[in-house]
């Protein structure tokens, strides 16, 4: 029978690495896998992944490569998909895992950290990014949501395409079978406790400003 662990964090090459929210990451709750330069940050930050991946084009510390403590995943320089969407598929495949968080993989260049987001609507709902601003999640038509938010807590629906029936309780904010598409209309809503989202049609991501507390050390 095969054992299902909790938690795996995907640590992306991101160069802008946000280094003091990453050293304060409880990375005892993950088994974690460091994407190309993710494997410069890991040795930065004193964790030992389970895996490095990539095609190392960012990679600056090269010893890590020939460390025979180490599994590495070796991909080519020249291919259609990117090292962390190889990381997520290759996870995805073994299905070791309940829930993936990409970690490292916000800001820097833009169209990296467009795709970082596609991510986690192409391999969502358990796959999420988070950054010290919170967690970016896949919601799922047809079935109500009930967000695990404190009251006053930040959030946001992020419509990929045209999204009908969509509805909010329990916000400063509500909604009654709106339809959203690609505009502002959903930006900064405020939990008023068991807030509840629910839509029938359409693609959407949700931004909350709330990360688990046991995630950050010292909370």
């Amino acid at each position: 029978m095969r054992h299902i662990k909790e938690n795996a964090a995907i640590i992306g090459g991101n160069a802008q690495a946000d280094i003091d929210f990453l050293a304060r990451i409880n990375w005892g709750l993950f088994d974690v896998f460091a994407v190309d330069h993710g494997a410069d940050i890991c040795r930065a930050l004193d964790i030992t992944p389970q895996a490095l991946i990539g095609d190392f084009d960012s990679l600056q510390e090269r010893t890590l490569l020939t460390d025979d403590s180490r599994t590495v995943i070796r991909l080519p320089l020249d291919k259609d998909i990117s090292d962390l969407y190889y990381a997520c598929r290759h996870l995805e495949k073994k299905q070791l895992y309940q829930n993936i968080y990409l970690f490292n993989a916000d800001s820097g260049r833009p169209d990296h950290f467009y795709f970082n987001l596609r991510a986690v609507d192409l391999f969502g709902p358990h796959v999420r990014l988070i950054s010290r601003h919170g967690t970016v999640s896949k919601l799922l038509p047809g079935k109500a949501c009930s967000l695990a938010l404190k009251k006053g807590s930040l959030f946001s629906l992020l419509p990929l395409e045209r999204s009908e029936g969509v509805s909010i309780s329990g916000a400063r904010y509500p909604l009654d079978n709106a339809t959203l598409i690609a505009d502002t209309h959903s930006l900064s809503n405020i939990s008023e406790g068991e807030t509840v989202v629910y839509f029938s049609k359409g693609r959407m991501l949700l931004f909350t400003g709330d990360l688990p507390d046991h995630f950050i050390i010292g909370q």
